[in-house]
C-alpha cells in the first residue's frame, strides 16, 4: 500500500540442517508475499566467516533462484574484498552486495569516501553488467583506533553525511 518493498535474507551459518530449515522458511516466505519481497540474499559474510564454501553457497543460492519468480532478484552479501577473492560467488547472483567499511580497514575517515568508490570500481570491474547494492555502510561512533581509523562521534557524522551526498550523486 505504500510502495515499501522488501529483502529477505537467509542466515547460512556453519550448521547445515540449520541451513536447510533457513532455506526453506525463506522460499515459503518469499512466495506467500512475492507482491512485497523484491529481493533475497542468501547468507551474509558466510564465506568471510568460513560457514560455507563458495561452492556451498552457490548451490544454495541456485535453489532460491530456481524456486522463485524472477522478478524476485537473488544475491549474497560479503565484504567488497571478499568478491574479489572468490568471484565465483557472483556467477549465480542477479545483483552484487556488497560491504563497504573503511573503518575496520584501517582507512581515516577523510580518505574513506575515495576507499569506497575505488571499492565499487573494482567489483564493477570484476561483474560487468551486474547490478550493485551496498548491504552494509557506517562508522562507529565509540571503540579502538584501527591503523588510521578512529572511531568518534564526529568522524561517524563526517562519514554517514559525506556518503549520503556521495550516494545521491552517484
Amino acid at each position: 500500500r505504500y510502495g515499501i518493498t522488501v529483502t529477505l535474507g537467509i542466515w547460512i551459518g556453519p550448521d547445515m540442517k540449520k541451513n536447510r530449515i533457513e532455506i526453506d522458511k525463506a522460499i515459503k516466505v518469499a512466495l506467500a508475499n512475492r507482491r512485497v519481497i523484491d529481493r533475497v540474499i542468501v547468507g551474509n559474510e558466510a564465506i568471510l566467516f568460513g560457514y560455507v564454501t563458495p561452492d556451498q553457497l552457490n548451490a544454495y543460492g541456485r535453489e532460491v533462484r530456481a524456486a522463485l519468480p524472477n522478478r524476485i532478484k537473488v544475491s549474497t552479501a560479503e565484504p567488497w574484498s571478499t568478491w574479489l577473492l572468490n568471484p565465483d560467488i557472483g556467477r549465480y547472483v542477479d545483483f552484487v552486495t556488497i560491504h563497504l567499511l573503511p573503518y575496520w580497514e584501517g582507512i581515516d575517515v577523510h580518505g574513506a569516501l575515495a576507499f569506497d568508490q575505488h571499492a565499487i570500481a573494482h567489483i564493477r570491474q570484476e561483474f560487468p553488467g551486474k547490478p550493485i547494492v551496498i548491504g552494509e555502510t557506517g562508522w562507529p561512533s565509540e571503540g579502538r583506533t584501527r591503523v588510521n581509523a578512529e572511531a568518534s562521534l564526529a568522524n561517524e557524522a563526517y562519514y554517514v553525511r559525506n556518503f549520503v551526498q556521495l550516494a545521491l550523486e552517484k
